[in-house]
């Protein structure tokens, strides 16, 4: 029998709970713990994780190792998290004193401009990577206003029409955006509404963004199909006498929505009516047409009608 080791910690994972529990380092259960190698590597050793000790295919992590991963991410997002809600804390204690020194009176006592939570620069928006910043340049900077003799600070109407401050979250942190234009402001005001199939309609209808969003859509779909066509995911969408055996619609959509689901969702939006169990079954008969088609072998529901 093959022996099979952890590429992290040399662990024995060939048979027992470690087999059990072992997962695929190039799998889909090991890119959170490979992300978090490589980033802890490339900091601190100036050289990937994968490249530094060859990792393929072949490779597993042990359950001890993945769950150290993970568990530093939570940390990562806990520590986020606190932060953002003490620097909330710090900025309302701020304001509280100045409205006390305001409300007491003192002489020659000046009024300090205290930062806004929204648009601060916090710790964690300096740890935002460098592909991320570029994002910035998508926004487009206002025209430089005529300086005024008369007042140094522009007056709250002209503030407005500056721009609206919006804070774009990533998982590595989050950072402010100054939107100034109307379509940009109206697009903002659907969002925080938490309207998303407006937000989306509005999206969609501007030439500028949406073949960049379909664009993207049809990248993520094309993913999704290969990945589930893969020799190495055991899909039961695969041809097979005991697949047609034990057929049944739901298995079909459960596998389906578990390894695609940016397209499930794309063509449960799509598919009209209020028989869910209709939908559900013009939803495989979709996706399985369009999985055939790019790979013969994923021909489970054709032949299972052929045998019926």
């Amino acid at each position: 029998m093959a022996m099979y080791k952890c590429c992290l910690c040399c662990e024995d994972v060939s048979e027992g709970t470690m087999k059990a529990k072992r997962v695929k380092a190039l799998g889909n259960a090991g890119k959170v713990t490979v992300n978090v190698l490589d980033d802890i590597a490339l900091r601190f050793l100036n050289m990937k994780f994968t490249l530094g000790t060859n990792v393929d295919q072949t490779d597993f992590f042990c359950h001890k190792c993945r769950a150290k991963a993970e568990s530093l991410v939570a940390l990562r997002e806990k520590l986020k998290n606190e932060e953002k809600e003490l620097l909330l804390s710090i900025t309302t204690a701020f304001q509280s004193n100045q409205a006390l020194i305001l409300n007491q009176g003192q002489p020659g006592q000046r009024k300090r401009s205290l930062p806004d939570p929204i648009t601060a620069n916090t710790p964690v928006d300096k740890a935002i990577r460098q592909d991320e910043s570029n994002a910035e340049s998508v926004v487009r900077q206002p025209e430089s206003q005529e300086e005024s003799g008369n007042s140094n600070v522009p007056c709250e109407e002209t503030q407005q029409a500056l721009g609206v401050s919006v804070q774009i979250k990533w998982p590595s942190g989050t950072r402010n955006f100054t939107i100034h234009t109307p379509w940009r402001r109206n697009a903002i005001q659907r969002l925080a509404r938490k309207s998303l199939r407006s937000f989306s309609s509005h999206m969609l209808s501007e030439t500028s963004t949406s073949t960049t969003i379909l664009r993207r859509v049809a990248m993520i779909v094309r993913k999704e199909m290969k990945d589930i066509c893969s020799d190495s995911h055991d899909s039961i969408i695969r041809d097979s006498n005991e697949g047609v055996r034990n057929f049944r619609w739901d298995s079909l959509f459960y596998e389906l929505s578990r390894n695609m689901p940016t397209c499930v969702s794309l063509l449960l939006s799509m598919i009209p009516g209020k028989d869910n169990g209709k939908r559900v079954m013009s939803l495989c008969v979709i996706v399985s047409m369009m999985l055939k088609k790019r790979y013969p072998k994923m021909a489970l529901l054709q032949r299972a009608v052929s045998v019926l």
